[in-house]
């Protein structure tokens, strides 16, 4: 787990990460099912899984400001859910949490946009969300 104090860019995710895990509301949600990539393949898509719902983040993209030590990156948060009732609320608890958050070297996170998607293959609801992280 990155550490705030000696974290570079490179280890945003596993700050937000920890944001998240860290949160009363979405650890009583998501418990630490917040993952790096992708969701394990060992992943239950079963109604009332014990495994959802659950969320992986990937980098969009990243650019660092060369006059000072900041970067800016676009984070792609993805909820998965079992109903799209779970879906909402997670994806609520989500972005109260960290649109306009503060706190040590994350000078700023702010939520870009999402969309509700359906998943045909394993029959769940989701929600990409992007967050901008401004980190120095």
């Amino acid at each position: 787990m990155a550490d705030m104090a000696t974290a570079t860019q490179f280890d945003v995710g596993e700050l937000l990460r920890s944001i998240i895990i860290s949160d009363a509301k979405m650890s009583s949600k998501v418990g630490s099912r917040v993952y790096p990539g992708e969701l394990p393949d060992t992943t239950s898509y079963e109604p009332n899984s014990p495994d959802l719902p659950a969320i992986h983040y990937s980098l969009v993209d990243d650019i660092e400001a060369d006059a000072a030590p900041i970067s800016r990156s676009s984070w792609q948060l993805t909820v998965v859910a079992s109903t799209q009732s779970e879906l909402q609320s997670t994806c609520g608890a989500l972005k109260e949490l960290l649109h306009r958050y503060k706190k040590d070297r994350i000078r700023y996170i702010e939520y870009v946009n999402s969309s509700t998607e359906w998943d045909t293959e394993v029959k769940t609801p989701y929600s990409p969300m992007t967050f901008r992280v401004t980190f120095y």
